[in-house]
This record gives C-alpha cells, sequence and structure tokens, in this order.
C-alpha cells in the first residue's frame, strides 16, 4: 500500500495551520479549516497568469471564509481563510512530490506571503511612509482591499531581495 497524494495534502492541511495560526478564532475554526484545505483540488491552482491563479485562490477564500463564519458572524474572516490558504498553499508548493505532481513550481512566483501581525508591521516598517501601508487591525479583519496593498508592497520588496512573495514568511518569521 503506496501513499498517496491525498494522503501528503490531509498532512500539510493539518501540520499547516497550528493552533497558534489563528490564535482567538472560535473553537472548532482550526479544525474546519484543516478539514476544508483537504478538498482542495490542487490541480486548479495549475494557472499560468496571476490573473488566473488569483481568480482561483479568491473562490477558495471565499468559500473557506463562509465556513469560518458559520462559528461566529460577527466578523467577516476573509483574511483568516487568506492566511490559512496561503500557509497552505506554500507549504504544498515546498513539498517534493506535490510541487513535481502538480507543477507547483509554476505558480511559486504568484504564492502571496502569508499576513498576520508579525508579517504585516514588518512590511510597515519596510514601507516607511512613502509607501504608506495601512496600520494593521488583526487578520479577522483584513479586507481584500488591504490584503491587495500589503501584498503589492510585498511584491516589490521581495524582487528587491531576489526572491518571492511566499518566501517573505521564510525571512520574517520569528525574528
Amino acid at each position: 500500500m503506496g501513499i498517496s497524494n491525498k494522503d501528503y495534502i490531509s498532512r500539510i492541511a493539518e501540520t499547516s495551520i497550528g493552533a497558534s495560526t489563528l490564535r482567538g478564532h472560535p473553537t472548532g475554526t482550526i479544525q474546519a479549516i484543516r478539514d476544508y484545505l483537504k478538498t482542495i483540488k490542487l490541480e486548479e491552482f495549475q494557472c499560468r497568469t496571476g490573473d488566473d491563479f488569483g481568480k482561483v485562490l479568491d473562490k477558495y477564500t471565499t468559500a473557506l471564509s463562509k465556513k469560518i463564519k458559520a462559528f461566529d458572524s460577527k466578523s467577516e474572516y476573509w483574511g483568516s481563510a487568506r492566511k490559512a490558504l496561503n500557509l497552505f498553499l506554500g507549504n504544498s508548493a515546498y513539498h517534493a512530490v506535490l510541487r513535481k505532481e502538480y507543477r507547483l513550481d509554476q505558480i511559486e512566483k504568484f504564492l502571496e506571503v502569508p499576513l498576520d501581525n508579525q508579517v504585516a508591521n514588518k512590511l510597515i516598517s519596510l514601507a516607511g511612509e512613502k509607501d504608506g501601508l495601512p496600520r494593521w487591525k488583526t487578520i479577522k479583519g483584513l479586507t481584500p482591499e488591504n490584503s491587495k496593498l500589503y501584498q503589492d508592497f510585498a511584491d516589490k520588496y521581495a524582487k528587491k531581495k531576489g526572491c518571492t512573495r511566499i518566501q517573505l514568511d521564510v525571512i520574517f518569521w520569528r525574528r
């Protein structure tokens, strides 16, 4: 009995979203997110353009945010869903078997840096006043518009550093 791609996807879904990933979210949220991530069809992310990739990412973000919102309707949870997806997709792209099977090397340039308080504040400090990123509030309250501002700046900064946006998470992690 061999290991299937589904087994690898399940493992990545479980390990990408830890207890501290979405601290302060309603009970049951993390397991619901993990369960949702296990259903993602990675072949849908085999996109040739950033626009196509963005459309697929937006589709999954909206669907996952609705699942999270079922636990608490006070927040939109778009940012929470986006962070979870970005972590999952990044870890999937770094996984040798899934990277090869789903050609995830082709989308690495489109992957976003998973936003949270630490990453956003690092981007804000790097941007300074000239690029004027919005003040960070919470992952629960992150809007698509503000996410785009952060991601656009992250893209410019990553290019200067000679890496991709998703790789900024490794550079910024616990620093």
